[in-house]
């Protein structure tokens, strides 16, 4: 794991610089940020793989979180390069959806195992999971009930506040006769929650600033601004298909080919 940190650190300093590069109205901004996407989706495969060929095999709860990573990661990169196939929310879904059992079952074999010999730190590692959970499920779960994105994304917010509140108030505590605190009990899970947790954390950042007017929005022009609405409606479950093609399929064909035609060849 600790030999992919310079990777994770390098992807999350790029994808930050596309977003602020989006956000500047640069039409490189967000094809830097599929650019990341794939690379993450590289990076987990590459562990995956390492899961299943290692002399010392690696847990089915692992080989699980990698697997949904990685088809999550992926999609996420087509997305922002506009490629949408049939049922690619269905996919997303499932994915966020054995990536949120794996964290479940971490949770509760975490807190079960930690209550038996400190209660506050198993409350506050049980929040840091929690919020995972939640952050994800707000992601995923956008096509089929867009009505509890909003407050369960506040509700993940919030837990990851609480973590970060428990590590500041108590940063010296006795665990097995040794001092630890909050956080390095975290960073001792052989797993990318604190990745995960930093990506969220930067997503939910943007999106209240953007709310409150304090940061635009991400810009791109490659396309009409109609088009990424249908998208909208379409993600948030507003539009259902017609044989088996949302309207932003058509809008996106319709309009290349228009492009095509009135392009000018020299």
């Amino acid at each position: 794991m600790k030999k992919f940190n310079a990777t994770y650190y390098l992807l999350f300093v790029i994808l930050i610089m596309g977003a602020f590069a989006a956000m500047a109205q640069n039409d490189y901004g967000t094809t830097l940020m599929g650019l990341v996407a794939a690379a993450f989706c590289l990076t987990f495969l590459i562990q995956l793989v390492s899961a299943f060929t290692a002399k010392k095999a690696s847990g089915w709860l692992n080989r699980l979180e990698l697997i949904s990573l990685v088809v999550m990661s992926m999609l996420i990169s087509l997305r922002v390069f506009y490629i949408h196939f049939a049922f690619v929310e269905i996919i997303f879904g499932v994915a966020g959806a054995i990536f949120t059992l794996v964290y479940l079952s971490k949770l509760i074999s975490t807190f079960q195992s930690l209550s038996k010999k400190n209660l506050w730190l198993a409350l506050a590692v049980a929040s840091f999971h929690l919020s995972i959970i939640l952050f994800t499920l707000a992601m995923t779960v956008v096509p089929l009930l867009p009505w509890i994105v909003e407050p369960t994304g506040m509700a993940a917010f919030g837990l990851l506040l609480v973590f970060g509140v428990g590590h500041f108030m108590n940063r010296k505590i006795m665990l097995d006769g040794e001092e630890t605190s909050v956080f390095q009990t975290v960073k001792q899970f052989q797993d990318r929650s604190i990745l995960l947790c930093a990506l969220f954390l930067a997503f939910s950042l943007y999106l209240g600033f953007t709310k409150f007017g304090m940061l635009p929005r991400i810009y791109s022009d490659e396309f009409p601004q109609s088009y990424f609405q249908l998208i909208k409606e379409a993600e948030t479950g507003m539009e259902k298909p017609v044989k088996g093609k949302f309207k932003h399929e058509e809008f996106k064909a319709k309009y290349e080919r228009f492009v095509e035609r009135n392009t000018t060849v020299k």
